[in-house]
């Protein structure tokens, strides 16, 4: 018995260093890169490839993260969120990037109260901070504590100092001639592999002419979009979906 146990505990340790070893050998090192005029002249192509100004002026925005097969919706203009994730049952979860202690959760059509309602917010939270990053980073290279160096001719290598939930994340920006983004690199502390890459493959204009990247391809995984809608106005002549949470927003006023 105890021989078995003492093999078992072999081949787990020299699995766990050879995943290790293959885990620094497909790294790579952050690349040095230089601040200044010539970053901040790519920034802004970058900027005018992917149509910012109508990104920014997007009121509203949904799409499906394919992986998990999580729905979002975000009014951009009032910052609220929903996210819907799971079949049976289905989990609901309306907030405020403002004030994240007025919010509404459901579990199928019952609404959650209590320690039940409070985990879905912190799951909604957390599934929301990452997959709306994936619909449109690029917009993101101006943000609070964000630096900008220039790698070569056509990188941008951002640096998030500060900010956000992973501060000191770094991501390099291989753009081509134009400006658009073609493929980019990480660094970043929850992945182990210092530089994994990423091929943008699926470049689309959204309804409100803002362009966006449907398709990460990577080495390990390949990370998509789906159903991705946008509005020029939230809610409009549309009915309003945070009909029910608005009233607790108001009285926080």
């Amino acid at each position: 018995m105890k021989r078995i146990l003492f093999l078992t505990l072999a081949v787990l340790f020299l699995l766990a260093a050879v995943s290790t070893i293959t885990l620094c050998s497909l790294g790579q090192a952050l690349p040095d890169g230089r601040a200044g005029e010539k970053a901040e002249a790519l920034a802004d192509r970058i900027e005018n490839a992917i149509n910012k100004d109508a990104w920014d002026k997007t009121a509203a925005v949904s799409f499906v993260f394919s992986k998990r097969n999580n729905r979002h919706f975000r009014d951009k203009k009032r910052d609220l969120v929903e996210v819907e994730w799971g079949e049976d049952p289905v989990y609901k979860v309306q907030y405020s990037n403002q004030d994240r202690s007025k919010f509404l959760a459901w579990q199928g059509t019952d609404r959650l109260e209590g320690q039940d309602a409070a985990d879905l917010l912190d799951q909604a939270v957390k599934y929301h901070t990452n997959d709306y990053f994936w619909l449109n980073p690029y917009s993101m290279l101006r943000a609070p504590g964000t630096v900008r160096k220039l790698v070569g001719e056509q990188a941008l290598l951002l640096t998030f100092q500060s900010g956000g939930v992973t501060p000191g994340d770094s991501y390099l920006i291989i753009t081509d001639e134009n400006g658009l983004p073609r493929r980019w690199q990480m660094w970043v502390s929850i992945i182990p592999i210092d530089g994994i890459e990423w091929q943008c493959t699926e470049w689309v204009t959204s309804d409100t002419g803002a362009k966006l990247n449907l398709q990460n391809v990577g080495s390990l995984a390949t990370i998509g979009l789906d159903q991705v809608r946008t509005w020029s106005a939230y809610p409009g002549k549309n009915e309003d979906r945070f009909a029910e949470l608005l009233p607790l927003l108001e009285a926080r006023e």
